[in-house]
């Protein structure tokens, strides 16, 4: 059995193109595979030849490799693409599970993400004229997995266009439908007016192409990979650089002109005179130049690569080149060429470039927050032009690009390359999460919250605040129930999602009690202490020179319930059990030094459960000072009454409205004082 591998690795065999192609080529259903002992033996059919693909894969080190042969003789080609595809398909036990990478992160599993219904046109042998696949393609990740017509038509999220395509093909259960010749045109129509169609060689969605005059029904006059589809209605072409299909119509040869009469020429030795040698002007002119227009064809490739920062230290930087294939020529954006020159078998052909097409497309980029520079390998030289992210936020705006936009480029018609080396590293181990109190000035304490990445002790405190201030974990962006986000060098970070929202929800409180922050730490009063019990459950406590709060902290450790107090003589009522509960979490906070608000719901008595209070200080001979009452001037007699009632031997004072020159002795012997608001 070979070694297993994964769809990754063969990133390093084959590049973009040919990993395409020899996906379709396997959806075509061209290939036929098998296992020689450690080697994959495929025989693949692209007419208009037939190739036999070898390859073994061996494990160097990390990365999967692979020794390789294909009878086409090109090195990484789409037949050795197709030979691996079609073993992971054949062959599960060769599946390896891929180690998680920034592009991972960024890409949800095929089983959970949206799917779009993709129908690919593809040229076929006789009997038929062509052959439609019908494939669901990943919004993000860009899977496809082969399906059929029938599921199609049965399923109402299709939509209805694709059902209606579906029914047209027939509504089979085989992944690939073949069209006869007689309903070409019928398919090829509908196959345009959907939408959802591209063409088998470089993925150009189809659209409606204007009737071509061309010498033959032939693709030689058309671009590279193009095709020529015979129906009864008569000849259609589809041109693979931008994904046209229309009519050909076939131009008959012209005749011939007739040749000159030419003058007699007088033999050698004879009288007359020979012909005067053709003036330039008498030549035939050279053929002129074939000039026609074509739509650009945007292509970026995502790649890396090193440049100084502002202190001449060298630095890797993520970027984005921007190429435009017209008719399988590309040309960077900033090239100055006017023209485009195509060879073909009638000749060269030179294609205007759409200067307002390509700026569109730089525009487009600009909106997604890059910005251009250039990169250049000498100091002389030009530099090629390149899009990067800058700033704080250039991490996520990256994840932002490739994780969302750049699904939508291509399904408008844009293609994509990404070098191995792109995007930021993936932090590979979190370790230990934990907190460090101390003891602060003014009896409170630190709380200083940090995280182990890589080995590497990291502050916590940052990255939550960043979360926090975009939103919190319903903002985030979220795969597999983790939270990406990103550190300050922009490696890409993976946190349990669950963890981080109870971390949040308790942080959110103390964030907004913290006297201040000093170098990612908090300082908080004492009367925060309890939160450092719910943080315990979520991270691991380390106590650094915080003997005070420790014991302030260790009395609420082992307290399992507030304990019920027992309510003096002195207040003459009843209280309900809700309000005894209420009474006991009064006296709990006093016990502690801390201060709280009684919020229960009109009516159900928080003035006897605050007198109760009362009471019980005075009876212990707590109340050294007054209690202060603050009301309306309309509820002055309401607490009068309900003192009166509840306890009598107590003895208030009403003052409307307090003289800051009050004398002392007015209170002696005063329990409670009322007062209204000034």
């Amino acid at each position: 059995m070979p070694t297993p591998f994964s769809s990754k690795d063969l990133g390093c065999l084959c590049d973009a193109r040919s990993l395409s192609r020899g996906r379709s080529l396997v959806l075509e259903g061209r290939v036929a595979v098998r296992l020689d002992g450690d080697t994959i033996v495929a025989v693949v059919t692209d007419p208009p030849g037939q190739y036999t693909a070898c390859l073994t894969p061996s494990p160097p080190g990390r990365r999967v490799a692979f020794d390789h042969t294909c009878d086409c003789g090109m090195p990484g080609c789409a037949h050795l693409a197709a030979a691996a595809f079609a073993a992971l398909d054949r062959f599960p036990a060769l599946r390896r599970s891929e180690q998680q990478s920034f592009l991972d992160a960024l890409i949800v599993t095929p089983d959970t993400e949206a799917k779009r219904t993709v129908f690919e046109l593809a040229p076929a042998e006789a009997p038929d004229a062509c052959v439609v696949a019908t494939t669901l393609v990943g919004e993000r990740s860009g899977i496809i997995v082969p399906t059929s017509p029938r599921r199609i038509a049965a399923d109402v999220a299709a939509g209805e266009a694709a059902r209606a395509l579906a029914r047209l093909l027939g509504g089979g259960n085989e992944t690939r439908t073949g069209v006869p010749a007689a309903r070409v045109a019928e398919v090829l129509q509908a196959l345009v007016q959907s939408g959802q169609a591209r063409w088998h060689a470089g993925g150009q969605r189809l659209q409606a192409g204007g009737e071509r005059v061309l010498p033959a029904a032939s693709a030689a006059s058309l671009p590279p990979r193009s095709q020529v589809i015979i129906g009864d209605t008569g000849p259609w072409y589809v041109d693979a650089a931008s994904g046209a299909v229309g009519r050909i119509r076939v131009q008959p040869p012209a005749a011939l002109p007739r040749p000159p009469p030419r003058s007699p020429v007088t033999p050698a030795g004879g009288r007359g005179r020979a012909d005067p040698p053709r003036r330039r002007a008498d030549r035939p002119a050279a053929s002129e130049q074939l000039i026609v227009e074509r739509p650009p064809v945007p292509v970026v490739r995502l790649t890396r690569f090193s440049c100084p920062d502002e202190f001449g230290r060298r630095q890797q930087l993520d970027a984005v080149l921007l190429d435009f294939d017209y008719g399988g020529v590309v040309i960077p954006t900033d090239d100055d060429r006017q023209f485009v020159r195509i060879e073909g078998p009638g000749g060269p052909v030179f294609v205007r470039r759409d200067r307002a097409a390509e700026a569109a497309c730089v525009e487009l980029l600009g909106q997604d927050g890059f910005v251009q520079m250039r990169m250049a390998e000498a100091k002389t030289a030009k530099g090629r032009l390149v899009f990067v992210q800058r700033g704080r936020e250039a991490a996520e705006a990256w994840q932002r690009f490739v994780a969302e936009r750049l699904p939508v480029l291509q399904a408008g018609g844009w293609r994509s390359l990404i070098d191995p080396g792109f995007g930021p590293r993936l932090v590979e181990t979190v370790g230990l999460w934990d907190m460090r109190v101390a003891d602060a000035a003014q009896g409170g304490f630190s709380l200083d919250l940090g995280i182990e990445i890589d080995g590497e002790r990291h502050q916590l405190l940052p990255i939550l605040l960043r979360l926090r201030e975009r939103g919190g974990v319903g903002a985030a962006r979220m795969v597999g129930g983790e939270l990406i986000t990103s550190l300050e060098d922009g490696r890409i970070l993976k946190l349990p999602a669950e963890r981080i929202g109870r971390l949040l929800a308790v942080m959110d409180d103390l964030i907004e009690a913290a006297r201040r922050t000093s170098h990612d730490t908090l300082i908080l009063d004492a009367a925060e202490t309890s939160a450092v019990l719910d943080l315990e459950d979520l991270v691991t406590s380390r106590w650094q020179d915080g003997a005070a709060i420790a014991a302030h902290a260790a009395r609420f450790r082992g307290l399992t319930e507030i304990p019920e107090v027992t309510v003096p003589a002195g207040f003459t009522g009843s209280l309900r059990p809700y309000q005894q509960q209420g009474v006991n979490w009064l006296q709990h906070l006093r016990e502690n030094g801390f201060g709280g608000l009684l919020a229960d719901d009109m009516g159900l008595g928080k003035t006897a459960q605050t007198i109760a209070h009362i009471v019980i200080e005075e009876a212990a001979g707590r109340l050294g000072r007054p209690a202060l009452v603050v009301v309306p001037t309309s509820l002055v007699p309401n607490w009068t009454a309900e003192f009166a009632h509840f306890a009598p031997h107590l003895r208030i004072v009403v003052l409307h409205g307090l003289d800051r020159h009050q004398r002392r002795r007015d209170l002696d012997g005063v329990h409670v004082v009322i007062t209204t608001y000034t």
